[in-house]
């Protein structure tokens, strides 16, 4: 054999090899990415379940302020505004754990979209 051969033949084989390096380091990534996804997957269905009974529990608070704003017999004036002063406190912080509950969905859902166009290029990278 020459040397023109040999030297095709290694450069042959290095390729090869780097292939292979290639497609398994994107296997990893894919498998990576496939867990990961799974798992924000996992914490969008806790956190809509935390905001189903959040938005149940602000329907109660806001029964219970309408309830300490009605007319209580025997109940003082300042009684009556410090009940209605943490029934909307209360209320107020069920809003606002609401507010970031949809937040935070809203930043994982956004977080699956890019794993998801992820996880695609890594599939058509294998295809080649």
């Amino acid at each position: 054999m020459n040397k023109l051969n040999v030297a095709l033949i290694i450069m042959f084989l290095l390729t090869a090899c780097n292939s292979r390096e290639k497609r398994e380091k994107a296997l990893m990534e894919l498998d990576a990415a496939q867990i990961t996804l799974s798992t924000v997957q996992t914490k969008i269905k806790s956190l809509e379940t935390t905001l189903n009974k959040n938005i149940v529990e602000l329907e109660v608070a806001k029964d219970e302020l309408e309830k300490v704003k009605e007319f209580q017999f025997l109940r003082t004036e300042a009684e009556r505004k410090q009940q209605i002063r943490e029934a909307t406190e209360h209320k107020l912080k069920i809003e606002e754990n609401i507010q970031n509950l949809n937040t935070n969905i809203m930043y994982f859902k956004d977080s699956v979209r890019r794993i998801e166009v992820r996880i695609g290029r890594l599939k058509e990278s294998l295809k080649d």
